[in-house]
This record gives C-alpha cells, sequence and structure tokens, in this order.
C-alpha cells in the first residue's frame, strides 16, 4: 500500500509534467550573465584572432580637458593604430603616435613628441624613424621594467624621448590600439563598481544591447571617472562601444583589414642603439622613474 494518498501522488505528477514544460517555472529564471562573464566571453572570442577596428575618443582628465582620439585596426596580437592625446589648458596642443605591433616587435613613429623632447633640434640621423620597442604585450612585467631601465638611462634629449615613449606606449595601446588589449584593460576594472557591476538591457541603432559600468580604466588616479561598457546580446559576445561621458570608444568588425606590416628595416631605430645617445646632452632633462606595465 501507499503511503501517499492518491490525490497527492496525482498532485506530484502532474507538477513533474509542468516542469518539464516549463522548467523556468520550477527552477527559477535563468540569471543573466554577469559583467566579468561578458568580458571574458568577449575576451575569448577576440583571442580567435577576429578583425577589429576601433576609432573614437577617450576622456583620460576631465579637468584638465585631456583626451586622446583613437584610429586602430588589429587582428589577434597584432595591430597598427594613430593615438593622438590632446592635452587642453590655456595653450592646448596634440601630439600624434603610431603605432605597429608584427606581434615581436612595437614599432612606435612620433614626430610631434620627438620634436618637443629635443627641444626643436631633431638630429638627421633619427628624424622621421621607428623606435623598434620589445611588444609589450609580449613580455613579463620584470622583463619591461629591464628594458624601461635602459632606455632611461640613456643620455641626452634622445634618452628623454626614448623614455617618454616607453611609458607613453606601454599605456596608449591598451586603450584602443588593440581591440584584444583594450578588452584586457577592462576586464580588471569591472571590481570595484558593486563588486561585479549590474548589467543592463538597453538599444544602440535599434538594436537590443547589454551595458554595465566599469571603474576608471583609463582615467590619471586624481581625476577618476566611471565608463559604460556595450556588449552584444548575440553569442559570440562583442564588444561595441566604450564610453565616458560625451566621448565614445566605437568598435566595429569588418570581414578583412589591410595587411599589418613592420615598417621598413631602414625607418627604424631599435630602443638600445646609440644613436638615441647622440646630440645634445641636455644633462638636465627629467627622467621619470618606476614604470611597469599596465593591468592586462
Amino acid at each position: 500500500m501507499s503511503l501517499f494518498p492518491r490525490s497527492l501522488r496525482a498532485l506530484t505528477l502532474v507538477t513533474t509534467a509542468a516542469c518539464v514544460l516549463l522548467t523556468a517555472g520550477c527552477t527559477g529564471p535563468k540569471k543573466p550573465p554577469t559583467a566579468t562573464q561578458l568580458l571574458a566571453s568577449a575576451a575569448d572570442g577576440q583571442g580567435d584572432g577576429l578583425p577589429c577596428a576601433v576609432n573614437g575618443d577617450v576622456l583620460v582628465n576631465k579637468d584638465a580637458a585631456q583626451y586622446d582620439s583613437v584610429s586602430s585596426v588589429s587582428i589577434g596580437d597584432t595591430f597598427s593604430a594613430t593615438v593622438t592625446a590632446h592635452y587642453g589648458g590655456t595653450n592646448p596642443f596634440s601630439v600624434p603616435v603610431q603605432y605597429v605591433d608584427d606581434g615581436a616587435t612595437l614599432y612606435v613613429r612620433s614626430p610631434a613628441q620627438m620634436k618637443l623632447s629635443y627641444n626643436g633640434k631633431v638630429p638627421a640621423a633619427v628624424a622621421g624613424h621607428w623606435i623598434g620597442f620589445p611588444s609589450w604585450p609580449a613580455v613579463s612585467t620584470q622583463e619591461y621594467n629591464a628594458e624601461f631601465s635602459k632606455v632611461s638611462h640613456t643620455p641626452g634629449r634622445g634618452g628623454q624621448f626614448l623614455t617618454d615613449m616607453a611609458m607613453r606606449s606601454s599605456f596608449e595601446i591598451y586603450m584602443g590600439a588593440s581591440c584584444k588589449l583594450l578588452l584586457a584593460r577592462l576586464q580588471p576594472n569591472v571590481h570595484g563598481v558593486d563588486d561585479d557591476s549590474p548589467v543592463q538591457h538597453a538599444t544602440l541603432d535599434g538594436q537590443p544591447v547589454l551595458t554595465f559600468i566599469v571603474h576608471s580604466p583609463f582615467a590619471v588616479a586624481v581625476a577618476p571617472l566611471q565608463t559604460l561598457v556595450t556588449v552584444s546580446t548575440q553569442k559570440p559576445t562583442r564588444l561595441l562601444r566604450v564610453s565616458i561621458g560625451s566621448d565614445v570608444l566605437s568598435l566595429t568588425y569588418p570581414a578583412t583589414i589591410p595587411a599589418i606590416n613592420a615598417p621598413p628595416a631602414a625607418q627604424v631605430i631599435s630602443a638600445d642603439s646609440s644613436a638615441w645617445a647622440a646630440g645634445d646632452l641636455c644633462t638636465a632633462c627629467n627622467r621619470a622613474a618606476g614604470a611597469g606595465l599596465p593591468p592586462r
């Protein structure tokens, strides 16, 4: 004889059948993905070598009216980009820097920064040339610090220029020079905004998207700025937009991008070349110290 009344057994069968047909009604609604999970999913997809383009602006310091403009194409670990730093104040000015990374070497060129570092008197031997640095994302923090120590001890204005470019390049490439590196910059900054920022539903160009906040991935420490991240709702997850107020980086995913090739060898001077030590010794040049790689 059954221990349960017939009516209770019937109710159990009905409930079991309902659970099969309406799983969500029995187990509760499926939890939406977290910001951390969405960024990890987008990073996984980007690691497959997906062509990507980034264009737009990044607010760096609101009080100083400082922002960077970015234009780049990338695939996997390789990228070609121009990042232009805009400085406000009574005498605003801009400094563009070109980047090419072929996966082994990071090539950097900035005639404008070179002119500033050399006080307008750039030696003909280095004028217009690219610097060949190690590809920063491929080296450890220890290796980066060792390389930085070498360039920071290069004498003269050439050494000042190398130091400026080593510091700037190790930070700027994470601001959209590469889609993969942009995601690497965003991921550690989810925490600190309600631990894992709540994900919201929204629309972008009439299409459903997901949005969430990350904590100041680009801003200087004295001027923290929350950043709105927009990703696709479809799989695979795609990073679509990074916004700080009215400053927006937009990402697109073209079928193909132009080939990313190293500059001609004749136009490249490696960071450890003695050519950078030639010319004005500039004993008063002010060197920064203690730099390290930004979070990756």
